[in-house]
């Protein structure tokens, strides 16, 4: 793999542990109401929800930053976007029907689940660009993240 692949997949690998509370932030992810956010993560959030409803609000880390989450509803597809303390938005997660993705997502999504039941399928956005797609699978009695790239090819989490 190129070097620019290597680093992308562990650019992408950060997003999802970043983006997903069950990714491993769990422990460290707190619970906020609007008026707990900066200044201007309130306007990035503002900005990003409008039209929308929220549905809640967290603060977590990412690569050692202090990042706030905004989870939301938006036209009917829930999102949520990830936002850092200077208010960039930092990655989007929105749920994608299975007919709107890729061939090349789908099979990758399949190989990966194997015999098991897909979940919901969502894609993460980062600076407007897909950098993948994941879903939970449940095997061996256990919820597992599966994690394919935009060509529907596996990422390896960092972890």
């Amino acid at each position: 793999m190129s070097r620019i692949g290597k680093t992308l997949m562990c650019i992408v690998a950060g997003l999802f542990i970043g983006v997903m509370a069950q990714a491993g932030d769990q422990a460290t992810e707190k619970k906020l109401n609007k008026s707990d956010l900066p200044p201007a993560v309130q306007v990035t959030a503002d900005r990003e929800s409008a039209g929308g409803k929220v549905t809640g609000y967290s603060q977590g880390t990412d690569d050692g930053q202090i990042v706030y989450q905004v989870e939301m509803t938006t036209n009917g597809v829930p999102r949520e976007v990830l936002i850092g303390s200077d208010g960039t938005v930092v990655a989007v997660q929105s749920e994608v029907q299975w007919d709107q993705l890729p061939a090349d997502v789908q099979n990758g999504l399949k190989e990966q689940a194997g015999s098991n039941k897909l979940g919901k399928v969502s894609s993460v956005t980062k600076n407007g660009n897909i950098v993948g797609y994941e879903t939970f699978v449940t095997r061996n009695g256990k919820k597992e993240e599966i994690h394919v790239g935009p060509d529907g090819k596996l990422m390896t989490s960092s972890r």
